[in-house]
């Protein structure tokens, strides 16, 4: 069954999205296909792992979510990522490890 009669399943939950005119569609997607950058978020995970996986760390694999900030308040152009990493590893043998208190 389409959402609201409209004859369309393409997307389900469609009414729970924001409403937002075209133009401000249109210029969010230029943006992000203009600064997205997915070599930033490859090689700074990649580094958060190898540190990770050090025995002096937390010695085994972590899980984390990054978003990425592309503009400083002043609108200058200055990606970086931003990580939630929490303070625990699976380690090889499947274990949790929690890393030591700072």
């Amino acid at each position: 069954m389409s959402p609201r009669g409209t004859g369309s399943c393409l997307r389900p939950n469609k009414d729970r999205y924001i409403p937002l005119p075209q133009r401000t569609l249109t210029l969010l997607r230029r943006q992000w296909l203009t600064h997205r950058n997915p070599l930033l978020f490859r090689t700074s995970a990649a580094a958060l792992q190898q540190l990770a996986q050090d025995p002096r760390f937390l010695g085994g694999q972590i899980g984390m979510l990054g978003v990425m900030q592309t503009w400083t308040r002043d609108l200058r152009y200055h990606p970086l990522v931003h990580y939630l990493v929490p303070a625990l590893a699976l380690t090889p043998d499947a274990k949790g490890r929690a890393g030591r208190e700072a």
